[in-house]
């Protein structure tokens, strides 16, 4: 018998193994120093067991219409029934982005 937390991490982890791939990327940035947007592709590679290896690249445009070319790189590690974002460049390498947590909706 599958209960439902097995059945929540069964499904977790298919999800993060299916994030494997060329992705398209639309961000829009919000806070300090102002608004911008983002757009190209990410690209997310696993690394190894429960760990992908994501870097994007693309157009960073700002408040003030000036662009740029830019890019990023994360760690999403599965862990615990979460996906927890690492930022895998710069000065912040290792630091927490951010966690997925998920959650069932009742039928």
């Amino acid at each position: 018998m599958v209960t439902n937390s097995k059945l929540e991490l069964v499904s977790i982890s298919f999800l993060f193994k299916n994030f494997e791939g060329l992705w398209h990327l639309e961000r829009d940035i919000t806070g300090t120093p102002g608004p911008a947007s983002m757009s190209g592709k990410g690209k997310f590679k696993i690394a190894e067991n429960n760990v992908l290896h994501y870097r994007e690249a693309g157009q960073l445009t700002l408040g003030d219409g000036l662009y740029y070319e830019a890019f990023r790189r994360y760690v999403y590690r599965l862990e615990k029934g979460t996906i927890r974002v690492y930022f895998n460049d710069g000065t912040a390498t290792g630091q927490l982005f951010h966690t997925l947590g998920f959650a069932s909706v009742p039928n």
